[in-house]
This record gives structure tokens, C-alpha cells and sequence, in this order.
């Protein structure tokens, strides 16, 4: 009969014994493979030599910067827009924003034609080295319509309008109007809907030009989710 002292010097060994060896299969699966590139593998046929690759190195700071830029600027035309033109192919920015009107002269800005709009954008995209250029407008319909028939443009109902009708198929339908004029002129983003409810019926900035849909939760969200929708499926964020 062992001892108890010869027992556990026994199973210590065995112990230590285990260990030394899960130790050498960790070296052995970390130590790089002494074959050298090129030479015979253990089947005979030689080893292909390694291949450096570049890693890619990306987009550097100034140009991560530029990406979080959307500018306005004046200029309907490429011409007019040179400047512009310029600063986004030069800090490769990320997008711009389109008005008809400029709010300190009240002069034209970037719409006077859906030709000349259409030009204009194909132009600014053009310029864009790297990244598409991001091109936004605010058509919200109705009174808040950049592109209006003052420019050759279709009318378009405003929310409170489709809002007290209250039809959301015909909300949708008038969406996808507006998105298909907005695609043919090459537009990305629309700055719309409005989801602010009109509980303020003489708020001059949303009840007072009709810009909201209405003052129930629900009613807003029917007509929000519709516009949206078409916007979608005709590829307009």
C-alpha cells in the first residue's frame, strides 16, 4: 500500500508532468514556421513566397472633416457656383443644400429652371473626388416649396391641406410627385416632413404657413410615414 506522502509526491509529478506539456504545445502553436518561404513543404512542393499587401490607409483627417460639411452658396448656374465648385473637389465636402431664395438679399439663389437646376447639380456632383456629393432641399409642399411654378415647377399641396383631407394614399401620392421631380434634378435629401403638430393655431412658423399635418400624434405619424415612404421608393433620403 503507498503512502500517503509517495501518493500525493505521485500525483504532483503527474500534475507538473501535464502542465510542462500543455506548455511546450503553446510554444509550438505560437513559434513562427521555420520553414522558409519558398522552400519545400514537408510534401516536396515548394511553399508560395509571402506577398506584402498596403493596407488601406483611408480617408485622412481633413478629408473626414469635409464629409461632415453640408454648405449653401449662391449660384444657379456652374458657372456662377465656380467657387463652390472648387471647395468641393479641393476639401472634399460632403454635401450642399439648395434654396430658391437668398434670405439677405432677397434675390434668386440656385433655382430658376428645372433645366438649369438639373445642370447645376450634375455639375456639383461632378466635381466631388471621391465620395457622392450629398444634395439637399427643403420641399415641404405648399407654401415651403423651393421648387414652385414660379420656376417651372409642379404645385404641390401643403401638409395642413393633406392634413384636413386626411387621406393618407393621396399623401403618398403627392409624395412621389414631388420625389420623382426631385430625383430628375439629381436631389438626394429632402429636408422634410414636418413633424411638429400645430397646437398653436396662430404659430407663424408651423399652423401658419400649413406646414404641419396636424395636431394629433396620429394623424401626423399616418401622414409623416407616407411621405416618407414615397420618398424612399423613389431613392430620395
Amino acid at each position: 500500500m503507498l503512502s500517503r506522502r509517495r501518493l500525493l509526491a505521485t500525483a504532483a509529478a503527474g500534475l507538473a508532468g501535464m502542465v510542462v506539456a500543455a506548455c511546450a504545445a503553446a510554444v509550438r502553436s505560437l513559434a513562427p514556421d521555420p520553414t522558409p518561404s519558398g522552400s519545400p513543404s514537408p510534401s516536396g512542393r515548394p511553399s508560395p513566397p509571402a506577398t506584402p499587401v498596403a493596407s488601406d490607409p483611408g480617408p485622412g483627417l481633413r478629408e473626414r472633416i469635409g464629409q461632415m460639411l453640408v454648405v449653401g452658396f449662391r449660384g444657379a448656374t456652374p458657372d456662377a457656383a465656380g467657387a463652390t465648385l472648387r471647395q468641393i473637389e479641393a476639401l472634399d465636402l460632403g454635401g450642399v443644400v439648395l434654396f430658391d431664395v437668398d434670405q439677405l438679399t432677397g434675390g434668386p439663389r440656385n433655382v430658376e429652371s428645372p433645366e438649369g437646376l438639373a445642370a447645376l447639380v450634375r455639375a456639383l456632383r461632378e466635381a466631388a473626388p471621391r465620395s457622392p456629393l450629398l444634395v439637399a432641399i427643403d420641399q415641404e409642399g405648399g407654401r415651403v416649396a423651393r421648387l414652385d411654378p414660379d420656376h417651372g415647377f409642379p404645385p404641390s399641396r401643403s401638409a395642413g391641406e393633406l392634413g384636413r383631407l386626411d387621406d393618407p394614399p393621396l399623401t403618398r401620392a403627392e409624395a412621389a410627385a414631388m420625389a420623382e421631380v426631385l430625383a430628375a434634378c439629381g436631389i438626394s435629401l429632402n429636408l422634410a416632413p414636418v413633424v411638429d403638430l400645430a397646437v398653436n393655431a396662430v404659430n407663424p412658423i408651423i399652423a401658419g404657413v400649413e406646414r404641419s399635418y396636424g395636431a394629433e400624434p396620429a394623424r401626423v405619424i399616418r401622414h409623416a410615414t407616407a411621405f416618407i415612404e414615397a420618398h424612399h421608393e423613389a431613392g430620395i433620403a
